[in-house]
């Protein structure tokens, strides 16, 4: 039997290599069954989610776009096009701009995720543009080719005349998806969220939006220090050329010179602050007085108590009877005084062994030299003091007090009685720190007005003595 005729049938021929064919591959799917059905498991995972439901509807209202607006941007108005060509050259325009529109989107969802809202903002504007245009298109198009007479003859009058608008309106639901777009890709539903995962998600993006805040932040120092410098620039090229800020000047004016112009705002500065400098300085000085009319009451006090009491000694003997009066010439009556005046002598040499303090004129110089003398000890009534508490209040070192003569109590050793102290104050050197001592200097300039001889030329009030009648 000859077979060749049936071989050299191409029907017969490409059925055997058909069947052959599709046997082959039977045989393959039968033996990589596992792996197959692991490559689907894998591919719907992967594209029959969310976000491949998403990007699917929206290639399909894309490619309704191509095919309708396509016609619409092959019209060029142009003689000279090659034939055939135009249609598809609109084709690729209109697939072009949706190729542009998932760009935008795409870029509109990740400034989202990175919490740049302006970003975000300006590609769905991008976004509602390109829809737009390919709006404006599909509505050309359905305005020149819809007849509604033809399509919707039985149709209400305004849905024929709505028709081409709501067939053309079609790419604008892009932008409704857009913005719907982060909760669609980036939300997983729940039966298949995981904690830890999502956790995972938002640190991430929380990290993002801290790292972005920073240099964000830095930039804007960096711009408001540029901003800064462009200013003063402006500001020290306006000076350059005589022209203060904010100031008009023609040209065939002269320019304010520099210098002028400070020299009067310093005047203006003095004549404005200098009454409050010297009220302050007025101020100033009166806290001093006050503070050194404190120290010299103080010191006073004492020297007007003393008085008191050493008249009050020498009154009854000068204020005698009229009787005593005619005597006043006898040796007996005078010998009445002279033995009070004695006894007051004995009372001042019995002071310091009795811890009084004397009252002298010396004693202010004390005062003023050691101010605390007055406050610690004269103003409270201090008779007796530790050796501690004197080189506080005086502020010699303990080694030079310990070998000063001072009287020490008769009941306490360790207590030392302060005429004693200040009786060896008037002579003693000042102490090597005189900075607790605002007044030493103001003592020591006092010395300076003393005349060779002793005495003081320093005027005093007689309001700071106390009247003694006789």
């Amino acid at each position: 039997m000859n077979v060749l005729p049936y071989l050299i049938n191409p029907y017969i021929s490409s059925g055997v290599v058909a069947a052959i064919f599709s046997i082959t591959i039977l045989v393959a799917i039968i033996k990589n069954m596992t792996a197959i059905g692991k490559a689907f498991d894998q591919l719907r995972v992967k594209v029959l989610t969310r976000t491949g439901f998403f990007w699917t509807v929206n290639l399909i209202f894309m490619a309704v776009s191509v095919l309708h607006a396509g016609i619409f941007f092959g019209i060029t108005g142009n003689g000279h096009d090659i034939p055939g060509i135009a249609q598809y050259l609109g084709f690729a325009v209109s697939f072009f701009l949706d190729l542009v529109t998932i760009i935008l989107i795409q870029a509109m969802l990740e400034a989202r995720y990175r919490g740049d809202e302006q970003h975000a903002r300006q590609f769905l504007l991008f976004i509602a543009i390109c829809c737009g245009t390919s709006t404006f298109a599909n509505l050309a198009i359905s305005l020149n080719d819809f007849d509604p007479h033809i399509f919707l003859p039985h149709a209400p009058v305004w849905v024929q005349v709505t028709s081409p608008y709501v067939l053309s309106s079609f790419p604008l639901f892009v932008i409704m998806m857009s913005i719907a777009a982060e909760m669609i890709i980036n939300v997983r539903p729940l039966e298949s969220l995981n904690e830890d995962e999502y956790e995972a998600d938002e640190k991430k993006r929380l990290k993002i939006l801290q790292i972005r805040n920073t240099y964000l932040q830095k930039q804007a120092d960096e711009e408001l220090r540029a901003l800064t410098i462009h200013a003063q620039m402006r500001a020290n090229k306006q000076l350059r050329k005589g022209q203060l800020p904010k100031s008009f000047r023609w040209f065939w004016e002269k320019p304010l010179e520099i210098d002028t112009v400070i020299a009067g705002v310093t005047t203006q500065l003095k004549a404005m602050y200098e009454p409050q400098i010297e009220e302050l300085k007025r101020r100033l000085e009166e806290v001093q007085n006050q503070a050194n009319n404190q120290q010299q009451n103080a010191a006073l006090w004492w020297l007007n108590t003393e008085q008191q009491e050493d008249v009050s000694s020498v009154l009854p003997a000068v204020h005698a009877t009229p009787d005593q009066e005619q005597n006043e010439s006898s040796p007996r009556s005078n010998t009445g005084v002279f033995s009070t005046l004695k006894t007051r002598e004995r009372k001042e040499s019995a002071s310091q062994k009795t811890g009084k303090i004397p009252s002298s004129r010396d004693l202010m110089e004390v005062t003023q030299r050691y101010p605390k003398v007055a406050s610690e000890w004269l103003q409270k009534g201090v008779k007796s003091a530790t050796l501690d508490e004197i080189v506080e209040v005086t502020g010699h070192s303990k080694r030079r007090l310990s070998k000063a003569p001072f009287q020490h109590a008769s009941r306490n050793k360790d207590l030392i009685i302060l005429a004693s102290v200040i009786e060896w104050l008037k002579t003693a050197p000042l102490p090597e720190n005189t900075d607790m001592f605002p007044a030493v200097k103001d003592g020591i300039n006092g010395h300076e007005k003393q005349e060779p001889n002793g005495h003081n030329t320093e005027a005093l009030q007689l309001d700071e003595f106390v009247d003694i009648s006789l």
